[in-house]
This record gives structure tokens, C-alpha cells and sequence, in this order.
């Protein structure tokens, strides 16, 4: 791929990232850091994000740095995604769309077989949503109602290498967190002419390092070594995030200058102000483990395990509504075929996954349970390592049993993972 046209895609795609907004509207994003993303790449989404064991010559598993050192080729990985979610409570149900980029990342070797790097950005958490409460009559005052919105969301920039000695793998990412939250809570009296409405405004920007690391080893079985188990553990410690906070509490109208009636609030005056104060956002570890077992170049089947204990969350020395967390995944790949030049249907390779958990939002003291299913495919593209991947994947958190509102998210992501020799000085006869 010729480098300037890679710069001008990653700029214009970057710049899409850090100006796009969502579209959803998601009550549960109210608490916390919002809606977390998956760190799977799309290939690996597929099946489940069975990627704590996973590493592939031409592919980036950026959930797992130690993987680095398998990479071969220089290795772009562009993806997208588009999703449809359906929120219902007992009595109403509503659907909204969204999409934006998932993931762009570059990953190269360094040594041949032993080091390997990786650069890139992912989205890490998306906070929107509009509530509206209505409360009951106060004498001499009417009826009331309170408005909650939220948006934001914070990226993160990452850049980690893998060492490989024998068939034992390490490696760090170096991550840095950034992005802003703004939160909106509005109580407003719409029956009463001469009472003021109130509202608190404040907005939260992070800033600040993360790592994570993890290791990773094969074992190389049967008479020709033609079968593979691979084991694999990813994990960070908890991390003190330095964040800025400005908070103002005012009081308005919904009246212009003329005296006409506006959606708009118009400040009156200013009760309380605060810029600037400086603090910290903890955001706790996790541990990844998992086992893959595989027919090299034929098929994958693995497991995986995910924790992270988000009771320890902490924003301005405050709790939220979190617990700790946790998600069992399985699948499997499978490619019938990949030197069916002939054939190319036996050359695709298809992915099925499962997972089962517990949300990190805990709602009235009740968890939120979190089960779902994948399908993926990778298309490869003729005369190369590179591949074109798909994966569907639908997700559903809560239930109307113990919890006020349960969410169903169905995900299409779609990515490009690109191979091509770069850094190597070429021969001429």
C-alpha cells in the first residue's frame, strides 16, 4: 500500500473517530464510564473474543500484546462497525441505530520471530442518554420533572511490542486514555410561571496512562507438529486516571429575552461554580485466560475467562452503581480449505462463538446479566495474506425479572486486515 495514501486514510479516518457522536440512547451509560468496547478485533469477535490465547502470523490481537512477536508481515487493521439496539421496560420499547470505527491499528516485526510491534486507537468507553422523570404534584407548585442527559466517550491510543523466546511469548501495551464526559441533570417546574428551574452541568476530561500486559505459550503436538495448544493470559492492575472536572450550578427559564416560551434554557443566574478542579477516576484491573486448540491452517476451537473487579471504581473518591464483572467465552474457527485455489468458498474461513457474564453496572442491587452469541467469517483476499472479515454479533443485558429495562444490541462489524512487506530493502540482479 503506498504510505502516503495509508497517512491520508488514517488521518481522515482518526479525525472521524474523535468528532463522531452516538446515536443511541442507553440509560445504563448514566453510571460509571458508560458502555465499555470490546478490545477484539473483528476476526476475533467472531468467535466469541477468545483472544487471551490467540495469536496469528497476519492478524493484530491487540487484546493481547504478547502476540506481537507472532507477526510476520508489516499488518493493517481497519474496521467499522454498525449496530442496531432495542431497549425495553415493562410497559414500552424503543429501537435506535448507531455505528462508527472501531479500530485502526498497524502492527510490524521488528526481529524476525521475536519482536514485534503494534500502534494504533480504540474506542474504550461511549456515554449517551436522555431520561426524563416525572414526578408528582408539590402544593403551590405543580408538577415537576427531572432530565438526565449524558454524552461522551473516551478513546485510547495504544502502542505495545511482544518478545518471543522458543515458544513462550511476553508483552506490554502502552495505552493512553483521553476523551471528555459531559453530564447534564435538569429539575424544572413547567405549571409554575414564577419559579425558577434549576440545572447542574459538569463535564469530566481524562487524560492519563495505562498499561496491560500478557504472556503466552505452545505446545506443538502429533508426529508432525501439525497440532497445536495454546495458552494464554492477559491482565492490568487497578490505575488512578488524573481528570479535570468543571461543575456549574445555575438557575433558568425556558423564556427568551422576549418573553416567549423556548426548549432552549436560559440562565438567570449562577449559584455555584467550580473550574478545573483536578482528581482522579480509578479504573480497576481485569485477568484474561484462555486455551486454544487448533489444526494449523485447518481449525480453532478455545475457551476464555474474563474478570475485572469494578467495585473498586472510584470517581472524585465517590461509588458508582458498579460491581464486579466477569464473561466465560467459546468458539471456534474453521477454514475447509485454504489451498482450494479452485474452490474459493473452501478457502473462507467461518467462526462461530458464544459468551455468558455479569454486566459491571449492578442496578437496584440486582446484577445485570450478559449473554450472547457471534458468527464471523474472513473473506482473503486473492494473491496475498490479507483478508476481508465480517462478524454479527447479539448481545442482550438484563432481565425484566430483576431489572428495570433490558438492552439487545445486534452488531455488524467490518474490518480489513492488510499484509504487505514493508522496512526490507529490496534485490536487484
Amino acid at each position: 500500500m503506498n504510505r502516503i495514501k495509508f497517512l491520508a486514510i488514517t488521518l481522515l479516518v482518526t479525525y472521524y473517530i474523535s468528532t463522531a457522536s452516538a446515536q443511541t440512547n442507553v440509560p445504563y451509560t448514566r453510571y460509571a464510564l458508560g458502555t465499555l468496547f470490546n478490545p477484539e478485533f473483528t476476526n476475533l469477535k467472531g468467535w466469541g473474543s477468545v483472544s487471551a490465547a490467540y495469536h496469528n502470523p497476519f492478524n493484530i490481537n491487540f487484546a493481547n500484546p504478547a502476540s506481537y512477536s507472532d507477526v510476520k508481515l508489516t499488518t493493517l487493521d481497519v474496521a467499522g462497525f454498525g449496530s442496531i439496539l432495542h431497549i425495553k421496560s415493562q410497559d414500552t420499547s424503543a429501537i435506535f441505530g448507531d455505528g462508527s470505527v472501531s479500530n485502526i491499528a498497524l502492527a510490524f516485526p521488528v526481529v524476525k520471530n521475536k519482536l514485534g510491534m503494534a500502534l494504533g486507537i480504540t474506542p474504550y468507553s461511549r456515554v449517551n442518554y436522555a431520561i426524563s422523570q416525572f414526578n408528582d404534584s408539590i402544593a403551590g407548585m405543580g408538577e415537576s420533572f427531572n432530565l438526565f442527559q449524558g454524552q461522551g466517550g473516551l478513546y485510547r491510543l495504544f502502542a505495545g511490542g511482544g518478545y518471543k523466546i522458543k515458544q513462550f511469548s511476553i508483552g506490554v501495551n502502552a495505552s493512553y486514555l483521553f476523551g471528555t464526559i459531559n453530564y447534564s441533570d435538569i429539575l424544572a417546574f413547567p405549571d409554575t410561571i414564577n419559579a425558577y428551574n434549576t440545572r447542574k452541568q459538569e463535564s469530566r476530561t481524562i487524560g492519563d496512562f495505562i498499561f496491560d500486559g500478557g504472556v503466552q505459550y505452545r505446545f506443538l503436538l502429533g508426529k508432525n507438529k501439525s497440532y497445536a495448544l495454546d495458552l494464554g493470559a492477559a491482565g492490568s492492575l487497578n490505575t488512578s486516571l488524573a481528570t479535570k472536572r468543571n461543575v456549574i450550578y445555575d438557575r433558568f427559564i425556558y423564556k427568551d429575552e422576549n418573553g416567549n416560551g423556548t426548549l432552549t434554557p436560559n440562565p438567570v443566574d449562577t449559584i455555584y461554580s467550580s473550574t478545573e478542579e483536578k482528581g482522579n477516576v480509578v479504573v480497576p484491573g481485569y485477568i484474561s485466560a484462555g486455551a486454544i486448540f487448533s489444526k494449523l491452517n485447518k481449525y480453532s476451537i478455545g475457551i476464555n475467562y474474563k474478570y475485572a473487579p469494578w467495585s473498586q471504581y472510584r470517581s472524585f473518591d465517590s461509588t458508582d452503581i458498579t460491581t464486579d464483572s466477569w464473561q466465560f467465552s467459546a468458539g471456534g474457527e474453521v477454514t475447509p480449505n485454504s489451498k482450494a485455489f479452485q474452490d474459493y468458498w473452501k478457502t473462507i474461513t467461518y467462526r462461530i462463538g458464544m459468551q455468558y457474564g455479569i454486566n459491571y453496572i449492578q442496578f437496584n442491587g440486582e446484577d445485570l446479566t450478559q449473554t450472547g452469541i457471534s458468527i464471523g467469517a474472513g473473506f482473503p483476499l486473492r494473491r496475498s495474506f490479507s483478508q476481508f472479515s465480517l462478524s454479527g454479533e447479539w448481545i442482550h443485558i438484563g432481565s425484566l425479572k430483576s431489572n428495570p429495562l433490558t438492552l439487545s444490541y445486534f452488531t455488524l462489524t467490518a474490518g480489513f486486515t492488510l499484509n504487505d512487506k514493508w522496512f526490507q530493502k529490496r534485490k536487484f540482479e
